[in-house]
C-alpha cells in the first residue's frame, strides 16, 4: 500500500507518498502534473501496479466572494478539483489493467452552498462532475465513486471552519447532526472499503454526513 497524505493548511499544497511496504519518503504537488506522474511511477515500480486509488487532498479557507482575491480562488480550486483530476488521469492505464476503483473524496458541500465557501463549494461539486463523467468513461473496467463526509474533528474544523462560526463545535453538532454525533475516521474507510470491493457501484455519491443534508426545517 502506499498512502498519500496532505500537509493541510492555508496555501500549502503539497503531499507526500509513504511507502509502507518499502522505505523512502517522496515530496509530490498534487497540483503539478509531473509530479503526480512521477508519484504514480515510483508507486508502480514498487509495488507492480495500482488497484485502488482514494483521491483525499484537500485544503479550505473561509472568505465572501466579494473579498476573495484570485490567488485564493486558485489554491481551493487547484488542491481540491485540479488534484483529483491529475491523479485520476495518470493511474488510469493501471487501473484499466487491474479492474480497479477510484474513489474521490468529495464533501457534503458538493451538494449544497454555504456563505464564505464558494470556492470550496464549488471543487467539490467540480468533484462529483468530474467522478460521475470518470464513471462512464471507464466502464466497464475501472469504477469511480465518491464519498462525501459531513462534520469531523480535522484540522479543517478546528482551525478553520469552527473559529469563523459563532458557537463552538460540539454546538454545531448538536444543532446541525440528527444523529447527534459528529463523524470520524472510521466511518469514512468503512465506506471507501465498501466501494472498493462492489463492483456494480459506480458513479455515485455516498453521504456519510449523520443526516445534516435532510436537516432543513
Amino acid at each position: 500500500m502506499a498512502l498519500c497524505a496532505a500537509r493541510w493548511g492555508r496555501g500549502l499544497r503539497a503531499v507526500f507518498v509513504l511507502k509502507i511496504d518499502g522505505i523512502g519518503l517522496d515530496n509530490c504537488d498534487v497540483t503539478k502534473a509531473d509530479q503526480v506522474e512521477a508519484m504514480v511511477d515510483e508507486v508502480v515500480e514498487e509495488f507492480g501496479g495500482i488497484d485502488i486509488v482514494s483521491n483525499n487532498a484537500g485544503v479550505i479557507t473561509v472568505s465572501p466572494v466579494e473579498e476573495m482575491d484570485e490567488a485564493e480562488w486558485d489554491s481551493i480550486i487547484d488542491v481540491n478539483m485540479k488534484g483529483a483530476f491529475l491523479v485520476a488521469r495518470a493511474v488510469i492505464p493501471q487501473l484499466r489493467e487491474s479492474n480497479g476503483t477510484i474513489i474521490n473524496t468529495a464533501s457534503i458541500a458538493g451538494e449544497i452552498g454555504a456563505s464564505g465557501l464558494a470556492h470550496y463549494c464549488a471543487s467539490k461539486h467540480g468533484v462529483l462532475g468530474l467522478t460521475k463523467s470518470l464513471s462512464l468513461e471507464l466502464a466497464p473496467e475501472v469504477t469511480v465513486n465518491a464519498v462525501c463526509p459531513g462534520i469531523l474533528e480535522t484540522p479543517m474544523w478546528e482551525d478553520v471552519l469552527t473559529p469563523a462560526l459563532d458557537e463552538s463545535y460540539e454546538e454545531t453538532i448538536e444543532r446541525g447532526i440528527p444523529m447527534g454525533r459528529d463523524q470520524d475516521p472510521e466511518d469514512i474507510g468503512r465506506t471507501v472499503v465498501f466501494l472498493a470491493e462492489n463492483r456494480n457501484i459506480t458513479g455515485e455519491a455516498v453521504y456519510v454526513d449523520g443526516g445534516i443534508r435532510q436537516n432543513v426545517i
